[in-house]
């Protein structure tokens, strides 16, 4: 027995060999992944023709790159925190909808994604201001102390302030794991849909 460390690639190739895969699984996976490709490309670039990219593959496989294009976009859709998540979101769940044939349902769950969507907007807004509000109390009281100190007239931001930051990234993580329960859950409709 050899006291020579093994490295992580030669580990990884150990368990590797132990691996059977079949041709035909191999196969589905490639064609999933292009389709997971496809999917981030619709996603970043407008240009591309989702109906026209899928054209491009046989019966045989259209249906699993189908699957990874599905998974992609579903995956896309996120909690708007700006406009580039916003945007990325439709055009996601545009994707999507080429995907269907059931438009009517999949585009009633759109709408109360778009709901939900308002919800959070309003609770981030609202959340982030009360916690502001809270630390520039403090700030205030704190650049007086100061300037009565110093007899140097201060500004306080108090969003660099690590006080705040703490307390909001604590407070944006529990509205963020309400709301992603509810978004979970209406991705499991569109998946039934899909």
């Amino acid at each position: 027995m050899s006291d020579r460390i093994k490295t992580a690639w030669e580990k990884a190739l150990e368990r590797a060999a132990g691996i059977n895969i079949s041709a035909e699984d191999l196969t589905r996976m490639e064609e999933m992944d292009a389709g997971k490709a496809l999917g981030a490309r619709y996603i970043r670039d407008t240009n591309v023709d989702l109906e026209a990219e899928l054209d491009k593959y046989q019966d045989s496989s259209r249906e699993n790159v189908r699957k990874g294009l599905a998974e992609t976009l579903l995956r896309a859709i996120s909690l708007p925190t700006d406009e580039t998540t916003l945007q990325h979101n439709l055009r996601a769940m545009q994707g999507l909808l080429m995907l269907t044939s059931n438009k009517g349902r999949l585009q009633s769950i759109f709408t109360e994604l778009d709901t939900l969507f308002n919800y959070y907007a309003q609770a981030y807004k609202q959340a982030y201001l009360t916690v502001r509000d809270k630390y520039e109390r403090r700030a205030v009281q704190t650049q007086q102390a100061l300037e009565m100190q110093t007899g140097v007239r201060m500004r306080v931001n108090v969003e660099r302030m690590p006080e705040f930051m703490d307390e909001w990234m604590r407070t944006l993580g529990n509205l963020n794991a309400q709301y992603e329960q509810l978004l979970a859950e209406k991705k499991e409709r569109i998946k039934e849909i899909i």
